[in-house]
């Protein structure tokens, strides 16, 4: 939905995309107190799925959508113990490399 309202400027479905997106990773501590028990999850309206997190992440930086970011790490290390073990899926990790490398 955020990819296609930015490339077609549907205004509605991007800001509603951004919406959801703040939502779920809000960016302030009394926003994430307001998501009460549902804290810590996706929610209903993302469906969960192998590397989502590193998808989100890379939609973020796609699209500037920043403040999003800290609360998608740590829901990427609360559900990984080791750095090792949260590796992105294959194909995700040519595109980490590549904006290291850019910054």
């Amino acid at each position: 939905m955020l990819k296609l309202g930015k490339k077609y400027d549907v205004e509605y479905q991007y800001k509603r995309a951004i919406q959801c997106l703040e939502q779920t990773f809000p960016s302030t501590l009394r926003n994430w107190d307001i998501r009460g028990k549902a804290a810590g999850t996706l929610g209903a309206t993302i469906k969960p799925y192998a590397g989502i997190l590193f998808d989100i992440i890379k939609l973020a930086l796609e699209t500037n959508t920043l403040s999003i970011l800290p609360v998608v790490y740590l829901f990427l290390l609360s559900r990984h113990s080791t750095v090792s073990s949260s590796s992105p899926p294959k194909g995700h990790a040519s595109f980490f490399l590549s904006k290291a490398r850019d910054t």
